[in-house]
């Protein structure tokens, strides 16, 4: 009798009790502190085991091998109880493992409903799972062949109709578990007898020990090659999933979700986890396990793992797209609020998620991604057919019935757009490994190869989904087309490609996304791209990076000349400018722009690819817009589309119109000049439209107004002026730009030769001949352009003659003659026959004239308004009028214009501003030295004087005390209100040049002329003396107020006076004892008048000059015998009176003694 009929016989004779009881009996009475006992009960351990190796031989009687499988339970029972002593672990460690792995291996099919075969599975496994703990016993069942054994019961669980009556006990005895039977036939397994819960506990036990998971120099299979890694994704793919209905919030029921659910999705994660970590990083040259090679098949054999687990492939995407959005749907609405399509549920529901940590992650969510990603990386840097198999489930290129190819296409384009967008943060994201070495490896190798293989599917299936659209028509091609762009929105896709340009692997797949998506949705996509921080930087980055080989280079070309368009259509919509500054990429912007107009050209290479679609946009005009669009700020007011001026102004600060000029100045320079040579041979679209829309168009193009703005930059002149800026600028002035004629004056200042030479006059007179137009804008251009002629005809003779010769200047000075000429109202125009006026009267009405001025100071027009500007032309046409009163023609010309003299008189009425004032009495000085040869019948000579006197007159009006350091008074004298760039004038100055004017009339006037001019003259010096009141103990500071240019004034009266004084005609007026009294006065009291000697300005030495003046005439007039005779009293006496009054000055004897 053998060995099998032997057992068999000795088990049906054992009919009570059973072998278990037996054993648990012996432990129980002998204890562990029996040596003897514990060996007997290792040789135990052995024989039961012995037992579990018997073969079970198809041809034994049916009796006897349902008699040994109940013996081999029996025996698997003993050692369940048996291991719950850790002093027999090691003896069931060395002999009951291997028999336990295999009896599993050859017991691996089981039915859910055979209750007594998976009480014997699970006392088996945790037979196992009590022991390997410690780490020796773990790498021991390792390399008994555990894994196997644990991956065929995993997957050993057969279907009801396919069970029959498999894996059945059919002998008389029953276990005593069958007793629970009918219980949990109903409820399903519980945590203590489920088979795969507690088989996917061991290997996880076994797979965190690094040793355990991998093979050794015996051969023995580790958990990579023994079929563990598709056993637990096939069982997180089945039983780890939340139910169907329950998956759009991502965990089940509570009657459904089960703790084992959760439990093997922490297991299982984590087990892949583990197995992974060795799979992350290469080995070291000299590390024992044989590197590289054993690395690279262990890799193949986990990918092969997974590979065919599409369920669980797609879960996992279920999961990232859950753990993202916080939904599992993501659907587009359509405009009658239907859903177009749904993400998750074409991956199937998400893995059931629990809150806690998992596998080193804050949450299995993260954890769930990770080890997408690691098999995404896997698939990358292997070449096998289960990789394709991998792919294609992620970007659902799978057969499915019943699924339209649109919503897997949209499908798929959410779950690559989602997964690169988790991949984005390179610092903290949720695949980022933690120790350098990994992260290194993760940075520089394995991110952008999953990033590639995701761009490609994604350009794939956007491919596609646009093609469809192409041939769509209807409400369907609407519904399709509104799906895809709540995609690219929602998932932010084309933000994400523009980042991802930067890497050169990545550059082709990710242009050519964002170069699709742009030619269907630009309206829509720019705003938001331009709008985040990241994408915006990325689209100044792109424009100027350079990348080796033919195809990089073709991509990084279309990319930048796509990249410009998108910052140019940005700029048009407005949304540009203010991104800018508010992401605070200024900087950066203006470094990039300007850098990237000079891309093109110097790139030959960049012209080579006769097939880009984007071969014919001007990068250059892009960039110069958007440049525009980032020193640009809209004007707070912008609803009057009838303003004139409401264009956007530019702000740039010095530095960076300095770096804009020195780096474009020649490119927009020459760009300008293209254009107007275009338009010159009639190529330009203005050419066909009426001369407001030409000007228009040319004006507003983006080189020209930044070409202007930088012009209008005192520091970025200069280097345009280098570059042909000059020669562009003339071009520009001819069209009336503003700009572009005030950049010309700055030029000018420096050196007027340079706006010759580009024939700049030329370009401001035809402007001022030939500009149509009114309102403010022509006012301020008209200035201008008058600003420039009178700089250029003051600085140099060349200039003077130039403007001179030049056709256009008969029209130039009668728009100059006009504007003078419109400003003057009828009342305020002074007939021939006005006298002076009486200074008597004046000191008569000195109190209501002083109400007058007091309420005109308070009614003044504000300058800066219409009025404001309107003075300006007329000054500007004046000082080009004085200017070319130097040239004999026009000088000839002027004295024939009555109607100028006459307006020119007529503003030194009082009533108008100091500096028309100003400006009228320097022209008529200009014209007075040759008005007695040249002057015409209707304005002599004579009539010069009068008008002169005039002005003289109504200063001497005005003789009120002031106090300004040496001065006192009793009232406040109002001042007129004077526009900021006339600070320097004054009642005083004005009647200086008024005086000035009189010296050069002198010989050609009559002799009554004389005297009468001898009678003002007298008065008007008597009064600058009367007004002042010496002080001992200040100094007198003829600067101060409205004294400011008395010392001119004086001095221009005391030479004439003393001309004057040789005439027998007028010396009886001039010693007058008023005049003679004023005058020694001024000489007694001479050395407060001094002032610091350290501190002499200009009016002080014409103070100075005056009073030399007085001594001279008081000298030719006491050589006079008839002296004393007109003065009525002796010199001694006058002088006397002088001295007496100067010393109680001196001596403080009176506060304030006036004259």
């Amino acid at each position: 009798m053998d060995g099998y009929t032997c057992v068999t016989t000795l088990v049906r004779r054992n009919s009570s009790p059973p072998f278990a009881d037996i054993c648990v009996t012996a432990m129980s009475t002998t204890g562990t502190s029996d040596s003897a006992s514990l060996a007997s009960i290792r040789d135990a351990v052995r024989t039961v085991s012995s037992v579990l190796l018997i073969e079970e031989r198809a041809d034994a009687d049916e009796v006897q091998l349902d008699t040994l499988k109940q013996l081999k339970a029996e025996s698997i029972f003993a050692l369940e109880a048996l291991s719950t002593n850790a002093s027999l672990w090691a003896a069931i460690s060395q002999d009951a493992v291997p028999a336990v792995s295999q009896y599993l291996l050859e017991n691996d099919t089981w039915d859910e409903d055979d209750v007594a075969k998976r009480a014997v599975l699970c006392a088996a496994l945790r037979v196992i799972q009590r022991i390997i703990p410690l780490p020796s016993h773990a790498v021991a069942a390792a390399r008994a062949g555990l894994g196997a054994s644990l991956a065929k019961v995993m997957t050993g669980k057969v279907a009801k109709d396919e069970s029959g009556d498999m894996g059945g006990t059919s002998g008389k005895r029953r276990s005593p578990i069958r007793e629970r039977e009918r219980r949990q036939r109903m409820s399903g397994p519980s945590d203590d007898d489920d088979v795969q819960k507690i088989a996917l506990e061991v290997l996880h036990t076994l797979a965190s020990q690094s040793a355990a998971r991998r093979n050794d120099e015996g051969g023995a299979l580790g958990l990579y090659h023994c079929g563990a890694v598709s056993a637990v994704c096939d069982l997180l793919g089945s039983r780890a999933t939340a139910p169907e209905e329950s998956s759009g919030s991502g965990t089940a029921s509570p009657q459904i979700a089960h703790g084992s659910q959760e439990s093997i999705t922490r297991l299982g994660l984590e087990f892949l986890l583990y197995l992974l970590s060795d799979l992350e990083a290469p080995l070291p040259p000299n590390d024992p396990y044989n590197g590289a090679e054993n690395q690279r098949r262990e890799a193949l054999a986990f990918v092969e793992g997974v590979g065919g687990q599409n369920r669980f492939v797609r879960c996992l995407v279920a999961t990232m797209l859950l753990t993202e959005t916080g939904q599992s749907l993501v659907s587009s609405v359509s405009d009658g609020g239907e859903e177009g399509f749904a993400v998750a549920p074409l991956y199937g529901p998400p893995l059931v998620l629990y809150d806690g940590p998992c596998g080193g992650f804050p949450s299995p969510q993260y954890a769930a991604t990770s080890v997408l990603f690691s098999i995404a990386s896997l698939c990358c840097t292997n070449d096998s057919k289960d990789c394709e198999t991998f792919w294609r489930t992620f970007f659902m290129q799978e057969e499915r019935s019943l699924v339209g190819k649109e919503t897997k296409q949209a499908t798929a384009v959410a779950a690559c757009a989602l997964f690169l967008n988790v991949l984005m943060d390179e610092e903290d994201g949720v695949c980022v490994p933690s120790d350098s070495i990994r992260e290194t490896y993760y940075i520089d190798t394995l991110l952008p190869l999953v990033r590639k293989r995701l761009l490609e599917g994604l350009l794939l299936n956007i491919s596609e989904a646009f093609d469809a659209l192409d041939g769509a028509e209807g409400e369907m091609s609407a519904s399709a087309s509104a799906t895809m762009l709540s995609l690219l929105q929602q998932f932010h896709v084309p933000q994400t490609c523009l980042a991802l340009c930067a890497s050169p692997g990545l550059l082709e797949p990710a242009s050519q996304i964002v170069e699709s998506s742009m030619q269907l949705y630009s309206e829509e996509l720019i705003p938001s791209i331009v709008a985040d921080k990241n994408s915006l930087k990325a689209l100044f980055d792109l424009l100027n990076r350079r990348i080796g080989g033919v195809e990089s280079k073709r991509a990084s070309t279309q990319i930048r000349r796509l990249n410009c368009q998108i910052l140019s259509h940005a700029a048009d919509q407005g949304t540009l400018g203010p991104a800018v500054d508010r992401l605070g990429l200024r900087t950066q912007a203006v470094a990039a722009l300007t850098a990237a107009c000079l891309v093109d050209s110097e790139d030959n290479s960049a012209h080579s690819f006769d097939d880009d679609d984007l071969v014919d946009i001007d990068v250059p005009l892009l960039c110069l817009r958007s440049l525009i669009a980032v020193f640009s700020v809209p004007p707070k007011n912008n609803t009057s589309a009838d303003v004139e001026g409401g264009d956007f102004k530019l702000h740039l600060s010095s530095a960076e119109a300095l770096a804009v000029a020195s780096t474009l100045g020649k490119k927009i320079s020459d760009m300008v000049l293209a254009k107007f040579m275009k338009r010159s041979h009639g190529d330009d679209e203005s050419t066909d439209s009426d001369d407001e829309d030409a000007h228009k168009t040319i004006t507003d193009a983006p080189e020209v107004r930044l070409l202007c703005a930088l012009a209008s930059n005192k520091e970025a002149l200069p280097d345009l002026c280098k570059n042909n800026g000059l020669q562009a600028l003339s071009l520009v002035a001819t069209e009336g730009e503003l700009s572009a004629i005030e950049a010309m004056h700055e030029a000018c200042k420096d050196d007027p030769s340079i706006i010759l030479q580009v024939e700049g006059h030329i370009s401001v007179m035809n402007v001022l001949a030939n500009s149509p137009g009114k309102g403010k804008i022509k006012v301020a251009v008209d200035t201008a352009c008058l600003e420039i002629l009178s700089t250029l005809c003051a600085e140099t003779e060349q200039g003077r003659l130039a403007v001179a010769s030049a056709e256009e200047c008969i029209l130039c000075v009668s728009y100059a003659v006009d504007c003078i000429q419109r400003g003057c109202e009828p009342d305020d125009k002074r007939s021939d026959t006005e006298t002076v006026i009486d200074e008597d009267e004046a000191e008569a009405d000195e109190e209501k004239e002083e109400k007058i001025d007091m309420d005109l100071q308070t009614t003044a027009a504000d300058p800066s308004g219409d009025d404001g500007e309107y003075r300006k032309l007329q000054l500007a046409a004046f000082s080009f009028l004085t200017e070319l009163s130097r040239v004999k023609e026009h000088r000839t010309n002027f004295f024939s214009m009555q109607d100028l003299l006459d307006a020119s008189a007529a503003l030194l009425a009082k009533s108008e501003p100091l500096s028309l004032q100003h400006a009228s009495v320097k022209f008529l000085c200009a014209l007075a030295p040759y008005a007695a040869d040249t002057a015409s019948e209707h304005f002599p000579a004579s009539k010069f004087s009068l008008v002169f006197s005039s002005r003289i007159s109504l200063e001497g009006s005005k003789s009120k005390k002031i106090k300004r350091s040496g001065f006192v008074t009793n009232k406040k004298v109002s001042t007129r209100k004077i526009d900021p760039d006339q600070l320097d004038i004054n009642e005083n100055y004005v009647c200086a040049l008024a005086v000035s004017g009189l010296k050069c009339l002198y010989h050609g006037i009559t002799s009554e002329e004389q005297l009468t001019v001898a009678k003002l003259l007298s008065s008007q010096f008597a009064r600058l003396v009367d007004i002042a009141s010496f002080s001992a103990k200040n100094k007198y500071r003829s600067d101060r107020g409205p004294h400011e240019h008395s010392g001119v004034l004086a001095y221009n009266i005391m030479e004439i006076l003393v001309t004057l004084s040789r005439s027998p005609a007028c010396r009886e007026e001039v010693l007058s004892d008023r005049l003679v009294s004023a005058m020694l006065r001024l000489i007694i009291l001479s050395d407060l008048i001094e002032g610091r000697k350290d501190d002499i300005n200009d009016d002080e030495l014409y103070w100075d000059a005056a009073l030399s003046l007085c001594l001279q005439c008081v000298s030719s007039l006491t050589c006079w015998q008839g002296s004393e005779t007109s003065l009525g009293r002796t010199w001694h006496e006058v002088i006397s009176d002088a001295e007496t009054v100067a010393g109680e000055v001196k001596s403080k004897k009176r506060d304030s003694r006036q004259f």
